[in-house]
């Protein structure tokens, strides 16, 4: 992330991170002085209003199976924007009460056609006050040339790109500005997500808080809360 900037274009321009992941549930050891790291987030997709339950490691822990009184399902995903981008790791899942969030937005503000290559600029913005976003682009042909916020990413002749992945930290209600240029004019498309900390108010469920020998483990957001949607430009 560069100086008093607000975004991130991690592994497909640049190159990819390592992933840690949750230490095995079996260890000993934990107290209150080295707590238990564990991670619950609420993932919500836009579109069908369906949600669930995540939790990186193989299994709930004492504090996180609260989430899964009905099961979980064991799985290998990578869900993590920034610092494990692209990397999967295990994780149990579980669905998860449906509960009205407003998703992140893309806008179209200008588009054009010149010589074969259509530029389009866009918007992306979080209506619920997110501060974080992770936006993934498949494009139709060639990456040309992309800027955000006027800013020119480096795009290298020798490789024909055709995804996008931009992450967008404290995006503010102005949101971010994104210029991409392809070649050809078919349609750019993709997913958006926006990321907080905290989880939402569940209707229903008293979240129990954790216990002083256990602590949120060390990824990129506290119990976050993410919408994620479709993107089509």
């Amino acid at each position: 992330m560069l100086a008093r900037r607000r975004w991130v274009v991690p592994a497909a321009l640049f190159a990819t991170t390592g992933a840690l992941g949750i230490a095995s549930q079996a260890a000993a050891g934990f107290d209150t002085e080295r707590p238990r790291p564990d991670h619950i987030q609420y993932a919500l997709d836009a579109e069908t209003g369906r949600a669930q339950w995540l939790s990186a490691g193989t299994a709930p822990d004492d504090w996180t199976e609260q989430f899964f009184a009905q099961g979980y399902t064991a799985d290998r995903l990578a869900f993590s924007p920034s610092y494990y981008f692209g990397q999967s790791i295990d994780v149990v899942t579980a669905p998860a009460p449906s509960i009205e969030l407003a998703p992140p937005e893309i806008e179209l503000v200008e588009e054009r056609i010149e010589a074969g290559v259509r530029t389009v600029t866009m918007r992306l913005t979080s209506p619920r006050g997110a501060p974080t976003a992770h936006l993934d682009l498949d494009l139709p042909s060639d990456l040309i040339a992309a800027d955000v916020e006027g800013q020119d990413l480096l795009v290298p002749e020798s490789q024909a790109l055709r995804e996008l992945p931009i992450t967008a930290y404290n995006l503010g209600e102005e949101g971010l500005r994104i210029t991409v240029s392809t070649r050809g004019a078919g349609p750019i498309t993709g997913t958006l997500t926006d990321y907080s900390n905290g989880l939402p108010p569940v209707p229903g469920m008293t979240i129990r808080p954790r216990p002083a020998d256990h602590m949120p483990a060390p990824y990129d957001f506290r119990d976050p809360t993410s919408v994620q949607t479709s993107v089509r430009i």
